[in-house]
C-alpha cells in the first residue's frame, strides 16, 4: 500500500534517462509554440508601421491586450491547474492558443487583431506557467536546475526561431499567412501533448492516492525498461515530508507571505525587462538605422543570445546557486543594458545587445524557469506562480503605454535608463531577502 509523501521520494531517486526526455519535448513543444509567437510580437508591430497598418499608439495596445490576456489566462490557468491537474490545461491553454492565432490570420483591422489578440494571450498566459512547475514535479533535485534550462532553451529557441519566420514571410507573402501557419502548428503540438502523463505529484497533494500509486508504478516502469537496472531503493520514509494541502490564503499566510512576495516582484522585474527590451527592439532599432531589413537582421543576431543565456543561466544556479547568481546577473545586465542605451553603429548595436541577451534570458532561464516554481508547495504551485507571474504580467500592460511615451518625448536612451534601475532593484530585493533552493527536493523546500 502506498504511504502518504512517499511519490516525492520514489520520483527523486529515479535515474535520469529517455522517460525524462520524452517529459521535456512534449513539455517543451508547446512552450517553443508560445514563445514562437510571444516573440512575433516585436518585428510584426514594426512591420505594421512600415505598411501603415498600425501607429504606436495601436501598438502599444496591440501589446497592452495581448499583456491583459496573459494576466488573465495566467490566474485563472494557474488555480485550475492545482484543482483540476497538470495534463487538462496544458490541452485547454494550447488548443485556444492555436484556434485564435488562426482567426486573428483573417482580421480585417488592427483594432480587432487586438481583440483577438486578448484570448491569443489568456491561451499564452496559461501554458507558460503550467510547463516549468509541471516538468520541476518528474526531475530529481540534483539534475532539476540544468533539466528546468533546457526547457528555458527550448522556449528561447523561439525567440531566433520567430525572426527567422518573420524574414521569410513579412518580405513575401505578409502578416496573415505567418500567423495562421503559427496556428496550425500549435493544433500539431496540442495532438502530440496528449500522451503527456499526469503529475503524480500533484495526485498525491489532491488526495488521489490510487492514482498517484498508478501513475508512478508506470513511470517506474517505463524508467526501469530505458535503463535495463533496477531502480534505486527508496529513501527511508523518515526523510520524507508528509503533503499538506494548502489553499490560496496560505499563499498571504505566515509561512508563504514572504516567498510569494519575493517571487511576485521577481516575476515584475524580469517580465518587465524582457519584455519591454524584445516588444520594442525592432521599432528602436529602426529608429536608430532607418531600415527595416537591417532592424529585423540586427534583432535576429541579438535574439541569438538568448540561446546561450538559457544554458549559462541553469548553470550558474546549480554551480553557484540560485541567489547568488539572480545578483550577480541583474548586476552586469543593469550595466550593460546602460552602455546600449547609447549605443549607435550597427556593429556595437549588434555586439551590446547579443551580450544583453545573454544575461536577460539567462535571468529568465534562473527566476522563472528554474526559482519561482521551487519556492512554493506542490498543492499551490501553479497558485503561487501564476499569481507571481500575473503581476508581471500586468506590468506589462502598463509600460508600453510608459515607452510610448518615452519614445517621442526622451529618445530610447531614457527607456534604457529606467530598465538599468529596475535591475539593480532587483539585485538588491534578491541578495537582501532571497532564499536559496539549490539540491533540495521540492517536499523539503
Amino acid at each position: 500500500m502506498a504511504v502518504q509523501g512517499s511519490i516525492g521520494a520514489r520520483l527523486d531517486r529515479l535515474p535520469v534517462c529517455r522517460f525524462h526526455r520524452r517529459m521535456l519535448a512534449l513539455i517543451g513543444s508547446g512552450l517553443l509554440l508560445d514563445s514562437i509567437d510571444i516573440y512575433l510580437q516585436g518585428p510584426l508591430l514594426a512591420y505594421f508601421l512600415s505598411i501603415d497598418f498600425s501607429n504606436l499608439k495601436h501598438n502599444a495596445d496591440f501589446l497592452s491586450a495581448t499583456f491583459l490576456g496573459l494576466v488573465a489566462g495566467t490566474l485563472l490557468s494557474g488555480r485550475l491547474t492545482d484543482r483540476m491537474g497538470r495534463r487538462s490545461m496544458f490541452q485547454v491553454n494550447l488548443l485556444l492558443f492555436g484556434i485564435c492565432s488562426i482567426v486573428a490570420g483573417f482580421a480585417s483591422s488592427m483594432q480587432d487583431l487586438i481583440f483577438i489578440r486578448f484570448f491569443i494571450g489568456v491561451g499564452l498566459g496559461g501554458e507558460v506557467v503550467v510547463t516549468y512547475g509541471t516538468l520541476a514535479e518528474f526531475v530529481p533535485p540534483h539534475a532539476r536546475g540544468i533539466w528546468q534550462g533546457k526547457l528555458a532553451f527550448l522556449s528561447n529557441l523561439g525567440i531566433p526561431l520567430s525572426a527567422l519566420l518573420c524574414a521569410a514571410f513579412l518580405p513575401s507573402v505578409g502578416w496573415r499567412p505567418l500567423l495562421v501557419s503559427v496556428g496550425l502548428i500549435a493544433l500539431g503540438a496540442w495532438a502530440f501533448q496528449r500522451r503527456m502523463p499526469e503529475s503524480p505529484r500533484w495526485y498525491e497533494a489532491v488526495g488521489r492516492q490510487q492514482k498517484a500509486e498508478a501513475t508512478m508504478t508506470c513511470i517506474e516502469h517505463e524508467v526501469e525498461s530505458c535503463t535495463n537496472l533496477p531502480l534505486p531503493p527508496v529513501p527511508s520514509l523518515e526523510l520524507t515530508q508528509p503533503i499538506c494541502r494548502l489553499g490560496v490564503r496560505e499563499l498571504f499566510g505566515n509561512k508563504l507571505l514572504h516567498r510569494t512576495l519575493l517571487a511576485t516582484f521577481l516575476m515584475i522585474a524580469v517580465n518587465v525587462n524582457v519584455y519591454t527590451f524584445t516588444a520594442w527592439l525592432p521599432t528602436i532599432l529602426l529608429e536608430r538605422t532607418n531600415a527595416m531589413n537591417r532592424s529585423l537582421l540586427i534583432t535576429w543576431i541579438i535574439q541569438l543570445g538568448a540561446l546561450p543565456g538559457a544554458l549559462i543561466g541553469s548553470w550558474a544556479s546549480e554551480r553557484f546557486g540560485r541567489k547568488e547568481s539572480i545578483v550577480a546577473v541583474s548586476l552586469a545586465a543593469a550595466a550593460l543594458t546602460f552602455i546600449f542605451g547609447s549605443a549607435s553603429s550597427v556593429v556595437a548595436l549588434a555586439a551590446e545587445g547579443f551580450l544583453m541577451s545573454v544575461l536577460a534570458y539567462g535571468l529568465v532561464a534562473i527566476t522563472f524557469a528554474i526559482y519561482i516554481p521551487e519556492l512554493f508547495p506542490t498543492s499551490v504551485r501553479m497558485t503561487g506562480s501564476s499569481f507571481a507571474n500575473a503581476c508581471g504580467r500586468g506590468a506589462n500592460i502598463v509600460v508600453p503605454q510608459l515607452v510610448a511615451w518615452m519614445l517621442p518625448h526622451g529618445g530610447s536612451v531614457t527607456v534604457f535608463i529606467f530598465l538599468s534601475v529596475l535591475l539593480v532593484t532587483q539585485a538588491l530585493v534578491m541578495w537582501i531577502f532571497g532564499l536559496d533552493t539549490r539540491f533540495r527536493s521540492l517536499e523539503q523546500i
